[in-house]
């Protein structure tokens, strides 16, 4: 795919008898990609994160939500990975500075120093402070001093079953266990770089973003190649963008790009963006041939 994407870029500029050339982020294959073939285009379907990353993405969005709105009073984290795996995805979904503000009003512990050094990055400390070493058993005495029962615990790659989970158990505490283990590798980021160039070289006519997850992932890599602001401005004055959904919407706007195009069903947006892009491409043609230049 990557390859693909070069060389469309590379040959943009070749005849392609008009046909648009549509960009699609998305998490898995869905009916888009087969209404955007029926309809003739160049179909360029780039998955800006892998389905099980988007998956872990999503339930960690959600999970800041809960902890924004108080539904966990303790939370722990049993390795230094862990910490770095959940502010990996909250930076990707725009919110960690949430994360941060919400752990602050929680009670935060830690196994082990990886995790404290990893929280102190962040200005969080843990407390109740365990002791040294930083044991699963220190941490657990120092836990089931407090006041537990019918207060929700959140736990990060701890080991289910073990005898932390036990004991809290034991207390009376609503236990919820979180395994973030889906991380990123440079060769993931291949093809969502090559997209982010097509966009700013012109190589692109439409972009259909159907989650908002996507889109912020794209934007993460614009702004690593240092292309953010191409990034926006040509989605803004050359590219003509349809979301899938408000929140999708939301994002979008929020990062300086109003959608052109916002259909409520899939079948009415493929229809609604070719019959806009076939109008831009008239209403371009007409400008052209207006032009003293070409007198």
């Amino acid at each position: 795919m990557a390859r693909q994407l070069t060389n469309i870029n590379a040959n943009f500029n070749a005849n392609f008898s008009g046909r648009a050339v549509v960009a699609l982020l998305e998490s898995a294959p869905s009916e888009l990609s087969e209404l955007v073939r029926a309809h003739d285009a160049i179909l360029i379907a780039v998955p800006a994160v892998s389905e099980a990353l988007y998956l872990e993405l999503e339930e960690v969005r959600g999970l800041i939500d809960e902890l924004v709105a108080g539904r966990f009073e303790v939370v722990l984290f049993m390795s230094g990975s862990a910490v770095s795996a959940l502010f990996e995805c909250a930076h990707e979904v725009g919110r960690r500075a949430d994360l941060i503000s919400a752990l602050r009003a929680r009670t935060v512990a830690c196994r082990g120093p990886k995790a404290t050094a990893g929280l102190r990055r962040f200005g969080l400390y843990a407390k109740p402070e365990a002791g040294a070493p930083l044991t699963t058993s220190s941490l657990m005495r120092s836990l089931l001093k407090l006041e537990l029962r019918d207060k929700g615990v959140l736990r990060f790659n701890g080991d289910s079953g073990d005898a932390l989970a036990t004991g809290l158990r034991e207390k009376g505490a609503h236990l919820r266990e979180i395994s973030l283990v889906q991380r990123r590798s440079a060769k993931d980021t291949v093809e969502s770089e090559a997209l982010v160039k097509m966009i700013v070289n012109g190589a692109l006519q439409a972009l259909v973003v159907s989650c908002e997850i996507q889109f912020l992932h794209l934007y993460q890599i614009a702004r690593r190649l240092e292309l953010a602001r191409e990034l926006v401005y040509a989605l803004r004055k050359r590219v003509v963008v349809a979301v899938v959904g408000t929140s999708a919407r939301d994002v979008v706007e929020a990062h300086g790009v109003r959608p052109h195009l916002l259909p409520p069903q899939p079948q009415m947006l493929m229809m609604a963006l070719m019959h806009f892009l076939e109008t831009r491409a008239g209403v371009l043609r007409g400008a052209l041939s207006q032009s003293p230049l070409l007198i």
